[in-house]
C-alpha cells in the first residue's frame, strides 16, 4: 500500500494526524516513543521522518500477547525496559538525555516538594 492510499482513503484524516503527531513528538526527543498499529501502517507513518532509536513500533515487547490486557502488559514491560536501559546508559556515562528526568522528559520532583517547583515555574 502506498502512502497516498492512506491519505485519500477513509483513514486519511487519522493517518495525517498520526503522521503529524509522530513528526512533532520526534522533535521533542523523548526516551521512548511507542506506535501501535500494523507494520505496514507504521512503515508509512515513519516514511520521510528521521526515526530515532527511541521509536518502538509496533509498541510492546513480543510476548505473544492476546487481547487488550496482555497487550497493555507488553507495553508496560517495554516501558520498564526502556527506563532501565536509559538509567544504565546514564550511570555508565553513555548517552545523556538532556530533558533530565523520566521517560516523558519531565524533570524529577525536587526534594523540598511543590514549593520549589512552583518558584521555578514562575521564575521562567
Amino acid at each position: 500500500m502506498r502512502c497516498a492510499d492512506y491519505w485519500s482513503g477513509s483513514d486519511g484524516h487519522q493517518f495525517r494526524r498520526d503522521k503529524d503527531f509522530l513528526a512533532a513528538i520526534i522533535k521533542v526527543a523523548p526516551v521512548y516513543i511507542g506506535v501501535m498499529g500494523s507494520k505496514a501502517r507504521i512503515v508509512l507513518l515513519a516514511d520521510g521522518l528521521n526515526a530515532p532509536d527511541s521509536l518502538h513500533a509496533p509498541v510492546g515487547l513480543p510476548i505473544g500477547a492476546e487481547g487488550p490486557e496482555e497487550i497493555a502488559v507488553s507495553i508496560a514491560a517495554e516501558l520498564v525496559q526502556a527506563k532501565r536501559n536509559h538509567a544504565s546508559r546514564n550511570a555508565t556515562g553513555g548517552i545523556r538525555y538532556e530533558g533530565g528526568g523520566d521517560l516523558f522528559g519531565r524533570r524529577p520532583e525536587p526534594a523540598q516538594g511543590g514549593t520549589e517547583a512552583v518558584s521555578r515555574t514562575f521564575a521562567r
